[in-house]
């Protein structure tokens, strides 16, 4: 079992949680795609509901339609009923067996804007953060859907000032690797639930929990890794 907190919520994730999202990975068909081709045949920067689940194979499983409907409501505007593709790229993300740092990376891509020298600032952090909390979140057995939304939203905007204060070459932004640089010296401590975007880390049966390292990245994983795997 591995417990963490967002915005005032316990979350815990089960062997139970680690076996229904793995399976649902595989049946989507997102466990063998890699970050950069997700959302790629979608119609724009706005997604509605129909385009999100027929791109993940929702329909695959019970399960799974909740899973990747409880992470649409949780992104969407409630004006138009359209989800930012940015952000559900980075959480469909979850689902691929990519590494962390292929999906960290892809994340800053998908979230920038021409001319950001590859930062964000403490907007697009706390979107990065968002959309990966509430793909890991909705994947708890805990999960109350209105509940989680509200509560990642907090955690996000509080972390990533976190992230943001540190400093960078870029003003009032952060790098990739700043990013890296932040989790690797505090913030595996403020948001150990990142290291589930590894979805080898999910905790199964008969093996202990996650446990807190000095560098959450000591699989032979850095976030400034080059990634040759194609």
């Amino acid at each position: 079992m591995f417990a963490f907190e967002v915005g005032g919520l316990t979350l815990e994730v089960s062997p139970d949680d680690t076996s229904r999202i793995r399976l649902i990975a595989v049946t989507s068909g997102l466990l063998e795609a890699r970050p950069h081709e997700i959302g790629a045949g979608w119609p724009g920067e706005r997604v509605g509901r129909a385009e999100w689940l027929g791109s993940c194979g929702a329909s695959a499983t019970p399960e799974a339609k909740t899973y990747f409907n409880d992470v649409f409501d949780a992104l969407a505007d409630a004006d138009d009923e359209r989800a930012d593709g940015a952000e559900l790229c980075v959480a469909a993300s979850l689902l691929s067996g990519a590494r962390k740092s292929e999906k960290l990376a892809r994340a800053f891509d998908v979230l920038g804007e021409d001319g950001d020298a590859g930062a964000l600032g403490v907007e697009g952090v706390a979107r990065l953060l968002r959309a990966a909390l509430c793909a890991v979140g909705y994947a708890s057995h805990d999960a109350e859907h209105g509940a989680l939304a509200r509560a990642a939203g907090r955690e996000a905007a509080a972390l990533a000032d976190d992230v943001v204060s540190r400093g960078s070459r870029v003003p009032n932004a952060a790098t990739f690797d700043d990013f890296g640089g932040w989790y690797n010296s505090r913030g595996f401590e403020l948001a150990p639930w990142l290291e589930l975007l590894d979805l080898t880390k999910w905790p199964v049966d008969g093996e202990d929990a996650i446990e807190d390292d000095d560098d959450a990245f000591d699989d032979g994983e850095s976030l400034d890794d080059d990634d040759d795997d194609d």
